[in-house]
Formats: C-alpha cells, sequence, structure tokens
C-alpha cells in the first residue's frame, strides 16, 4: 500500500475473497466456490483493525459506515451468489452486534448491489425478481424468464415497504445491450437486461439509478415512478458533449445539484470502449446538454470488468475501489493520485474511507507461538488501542509489567524478552496511558 498525501484520520472498509465478480469470461461472470469472504476494516497501511468472515457457502459485500438515526453503523450485505444474488442487507453498531437485517419482504430477498440509509431511517435496496416475458422484440423466446430490476424503500424499524418501482414497468427491455442469447452476470441463464447497480438519492429526493446492461444512468421521481431523465445508452435524454462517454458504469451518484459522479468500467470483459475511469459530468437540465467536467484514469492503466465506485471525501478527494482491476486509489481534485493498494486476485466490490470507533464487547486475547518466542495480542475491532502492555508472573496472580509494544493491527505480534514460561495478560492502552481492555492470565 502506498500513501503519499491523502486523506488521514479513517480507515478503509472492503471485502475480499469472492467477490460478485471472481472471474471474467466474456460477459459471464464466474462465482468461486463460496468460501473465504471477509469483510475488513483496515488502515491505510494495511494492518486489520476488524474482520469478518461469511458463513460456509455465503458471501458478503457493499461494506461501508452509514448513519442509523444520527448515530454510525456498519452495512452490508450477506447472502448466495447464485442466481439473482439473494440475500440479507445487515445493520450493526458500535460493538459489532446486528441491531436489524432488512430481506425484502420476499424471495427472492436484498440483491447484493446497493443498500443505502437515508436520514428518515429508511432502507433502499435491489431486488433482482425473475419474472415471464416475451422476449420476441429482442430474439428471445416468447414464453420466457427474465430479472426485473426492483428498487424498495423499507423503514428500518418496522420492516414496511413504502416504495417499489419496477424497472420492467417504465424501460423497454430493447433499451438493453445484452441479449438472451448472451450468458449474462450471474444470471443461471435467466435473462438480465437491466443489472441495476446502484442507488442513491439526489437533493430533491429522486432517485438516481444506474442500470450495467443498459449503460444509462436514470432520475426516477420515487412518488410517481415516472423516469425523469436518462443519461447515456440508446435513448438519452441528453445531449453527450466531448468526452462524455461510458458504459457498463457503476456507483452513479449527484457530487451536487448539476453533477453526476460515476465509476465508468467502459468493459464488460468483452467488449471495451475505452479506459476505465471515474468520470464527473456536468448536467444543464435547462438545455439538456451534458458536459464532461473531470475523466480520472489511474495511471497504471487498471481497467476494470465489473464493480468499482468513487467515493467523495470531505477534503474534496476521491477514493474507491478499481472493481477487478484490483486496485483501491485515492485521487486529489487535480488529478494526482495520493494513495494507491493492491487486492489481489479478485478486487472488491467497492471500497470506502471513513471514520469508525469500534469498542467490541469481548476482551483482549493472547496466543503464545510455538517456539514460546512471540505472543499475539488480540482485540477484533477495537480501534482505540494505541499500545500493548505485556504482564509476567510464575503465577496466574501478583503479574508485573514486562514490555509494551506499539499496536500494529487486530493481531500484534511482540517479541518477548525471553522464552515463554509461567503466566502472561495483556493490557490494551489508549493514546493517553489508559488501560481500555485486559485479557485473562494465559499460562505458556
Amino acid at each position: 500500500m502506498n500513501d503519499v498525501a491523502g486523506a488521514t484520520g479513517g480507515y478503509v472498509f472492503f471485502n475480499e475473497g469472492q467477490t460478485p465478480a471472481s472471474a471474467i469470461v466474456g460477459k459471464r461472470s464466474v462465482p468461486g466456490p463460496g468460501t473465504g469472504s471477509k469483510l475488513v476494516i483496515a488502515d491505510k497501511e494495511g494492518r486489520t483493525v476488524w474482520s469478518r468472515t461469511a458463513p460456509a457457502g455465503q458471501s458478503m459485500a457493499n461494506f461501508r459506515v452509514q448513519t442509523l438515526h444520527g448515530k454510525p453503523v456498519l452495512t452490508w450485505w450477506q447472502g448466495s451468489l447464485e442466481s439473482g444474488q439473494s440475500g440479507v442487507d445487515y445493520i450493526a453498531n458500535d460493538h459489532y452486534q446486528t441491531i436489524a437485517t432488512i430481506d425484502a419482504g420476499q424471495t427472492p430477498g436484498a440483491n447484493i448491489h446497493d443498500f443505502r440509509l437515508s436520514d428518515d431511517g429508511h432502507a433502499w435496496i435491489t431486488v433482482y425478481q425473475p419474472m415471464k416475458a416475451d422476449l420476441t422484440s429482442v430474439g428471445g423466446a416468447e414464453e420466457a424468464t427474465m430479472y426485473d430490476a426492483v428498487v424498495k424503500e423499507v423503514d428500518v424499524h418496522t420492516g414496511n415497504v413504502l416504495v417499489e418501482w419496477h424497472a420492467s414497468q417504465h424501460i423497454p427491455i430493447s433499451d438493453s445491450y445484452i441479449t438472451p442469447s448472451d450468458t449474462v452476470d450471474n444470471s443461471g441463464g435467466v435473462y438480465d437486461p437491466y443489472h441495476l447497480n446502484s442507488i442513491s438519492l439526489a437533493s430533491d429526493g429522486n432517485m438516481i439509478l444506474s442500470m450495467r446492461h443498459t449503460s444509462t444512468i436514470y432520475e426516477v421521481d420515487p412518488t410517481t415512478g415516472a423516469v425523469v431523465w436518462q443519461l447515456g445508452g440508446k435513448r438519452s435524454s441528453f445531449t453527450l458533449g466531448a468526452g462524455v462517454q461510458f458504459s457498463f458504469q457503476h456507483n452513479a451518484e449527484m457530487q451536487d445539484a448539476q453533477t453526476l459522479r460515476l465509476f465508468n468500467n467502459n468493459t464488460d470483459g468483452e467488449t471495451t470502449n475505452g479506459a476505465s475511469s471515474i468520470e464527473w459530468i456536468h448536467l444543464d437540465t435547462a438545455t439538456r446538454t451534458a458536459t464532461s467536467v473531470r475523466n480520472q484514469t489511474h495511471p497504471g492503466g487498471v481497467k476494470s470488468a465489473a464493480m468499482g465506485n468513487a467515493q467523495l471525501l470531505p477534503n474534496g478527494n476521491v477514493f474507491g475501489s478499481w472493481g477487478t482491476g484490483a486496485h483501491i486509489a485515492e485521487f486529489t481534485p487535480s488529478g494526482q493520485m495520493v494513495y494507491d493498494a493492491t487486492l489481489a486476485p479478485a478486487g472488491a466490490y467497492r471500497a470506502f474511507y471513513q471514520q469508525w470507533s469500534g469498542t467490541p464487547l469481548d476482551s483482549p486475547d493472547i496466543t503464545i507461538s510455538d517456539d514460546k518466542k512471540t505472543l499475539h495480542a488480540h482485540w477484533n475491532g477495537a480501534t482505540r488501542v494505541a499500545k500493548w502492555r505485556v504482564l509476567h508472573s510464575t503465577t496466574a496472580t501478583d503479574l508485573a509489567p514486562v514490555t509494551t509494544a506499539d499496536w500494529r493491527g487486530a493481531n500484534t505480534a511482540i517479541t518477548l524478552p525471553e522464552s515463554a514460561s509461567g503466566y502472561y495478560e495483556i493490557e490494551a492502552l489508549d493514546a493517553s496511558g489508559a488501560v481500555i481492555g485486559r485479557s485473562v492470565p494465559v499460562s505458556a
């Protein structure tokens, strides 16, 4: 990991291992065996602060800090990467306890692609709903099955669905660049004409939706369901100015009332229309013209066939995952790359750089290496530890300090002054030297 002069004081949030696009073969995203998916909070040096591994057969992604009723919470998706990518959206508190789940209230459940909390305590989620359809207009069968792209607004407290929007009712499948004869991302053979992959809310409360398979961004009124405008694709509402070009994109958000920011994959693994980039586009809704503001490519020429995001940081920098390009990077407004991390082999669906303060409910723990020379201090998720103090005695009482070490991750290796014998205990110290956690004595 290389950090030149980027934003400081936060942590990197990402998923590793199993991803929604573990390998790309043409237009098919092939999931792996369903093992090794993990959520990670790390510092910019790559030291793990907290991690959680998915249960066997499940995957986890879309990991970040959001706010629920004014308090910071952790949110993520967990479920199956099989057809439809159906699962559950999770919300956890600063003790890493699950406090709410959203499952869409039906089968299939919540889809992996997005999960947004709004200030009113509501969740906006994606669902890929199988439906019967006549696909003859796009070269398919008269009686076939396709995925409808569904957006739901759900009250987190009650679970009530407040808004339910269906792409099939507003967007013709002929707008898709995918045909039924294509083998489509994680579809299990089901036609996927839309592939909705992000939801965000504009300042006026309208939804901003990104659909990969139409290469189009939509503004949608959630009250009426009407498409207010669409950008890109086959039927753009805007005239695209010089430099405005994107395809197979992810993570579209309005940076301000007239500026759209998105991650432009520009390739699906088979068709490549240019370099992957983070793109800013000015939208003049009066003249219906779109002009390029900035287009940030990775200096390493990284291409991302799937996944990816772009997060605006408080200092004006932009941070995010380059998806299957297996990089996490940060850029200044002038375009200088000030942070770059490699996350091989599969990359991360999204990556965020955010503030977080976590206090696990369990106590620190100790393990001692087989050669008795190294003690490992464990405390998964504790963000306030500055140093570890090691105490020792020949008995489990009257332990006295023998060494201290700086915190170097949730598993900090500490070299002992002499081969381990007797009993050991560790104390977690904060920046002021106060004890904030203590293990039970462990026999060497």
